[in-house]
């Protein structure tokens, strides 16, 4: 059960949506799959199962990803696990490495040093990621907390020129620089959301010419019955004076995402 759990974490969209978050602790947790077949590894990993603590320390253990299950085994047992992660057939390659985990009632909190990812031809490069949600008690959902207070960060995302990511910060830098900025993005630097009581401030650096500074501001809401968080983007700026909230909108849409709906001033996601 425990690498099942740790990387549904890691992908929010296979979350199971419980009025709690799951009680897990990992510490130095990495992961390499290659055409849904890997090796994982943790340090340290506890968790709950219903009313029964498990521990493991430096655990290794095979990963074997079917269209329908998910089988992980190390040299004494086998655990299959009944759940179609579907999320999982978008990447040829996935590398993680020394994740820090933190799961617990209405607290998320994760440290991830580097991840490789590879999305068909398309290869994305992630330095320092950090994420924590943190709610209060008798939030009706786990994902409340991420409305109460949350703050997620990423050092460097680095992406190939032809991915949807370089084709939605080109669009953003070129509405910036319109004249003289034929360059296509491949990185962003110092990404910052921080959401207080639902309202959301956010900034980032779109690496084109010149380093071009976004800023925005927004409210954040989490809609349990549709599964699916609710952004009104209020603000949105360029080198502090530009206008981009209308651009943004029109770059979300181009990117043809099923789980995002842009319906401004409001943005959906769908996690499942």
């Amino acid at each position: 059960m425990n690498l099942k759990i740790l990387i549904t974490l890691l992908f929010t969209s296979s979350l199971s949506f419980a009025s709690s978050f799951p009680e897990i602790t990992a510490k130095n947790l990495s992961l390499d799959m290659k055409n849904n077949n890997g090796v994982g590894y943790v340090n340290f990993l506890k968790y709950r199962l219903n009313n029964i603590v498990l521990t493991h320390t430096a655990l290794q253990a095979q990963v074997k990803k079917y269209p329908d299950r998910l089988i992980v085994s190390d040299t004494e047992t086998q655990i299959e696990f009944n759940y179609s992660l579907d999320f999982l057939n978008n990447f040829s390659a996935i590398d993680i490495h020394d994740v820090n985990l933190v799961s617990k009632d209405v607290l998320f909190n994760l440290d991830l040093d580097r991840a490789d990812v590879s999305v068909g031809t398309s290869n994305y490069e992630l330095e320092k990621m950090y994420l924590n949600c943190q709610g209060k008690e008798g939030q009706k959902n786990a994902f409340d907390s991420c409305t109460e207070s949350s703050l997620f960060q990423i050092s460097k995302l680095s992406f190939g020129e032809g991915t949807k990511f370089s084709q939605f910060f080109t669009g953003l830098s070129q509405e910036a620089l319109p004249k003289w900025n034929p360059f296509k993005v491949k990185f962003i630097h110092d990404l910052n959301l921080d959401i207080k009581k639902s309202k959301l401030v956010g900034s980032v650096k779109i690496k084109s010419i010149i380093d071009i500074p976004f800023a925005l501001e927004g409210v954040v809401a989490y809609n349990e019955k549709n599964e699916e968080f609710k952004i009104e983007l209020l603000k949105a700026k360029a080198l502090n004076f530009i206008d981009v909230k209308n651009r943004i909108f029109k770059e979300l849409t181009k990117l043809n995402i099923k789980e995002l709906k842009v319906e401004p001033p409001y943005i959906f996601i769908k996690l499942r």
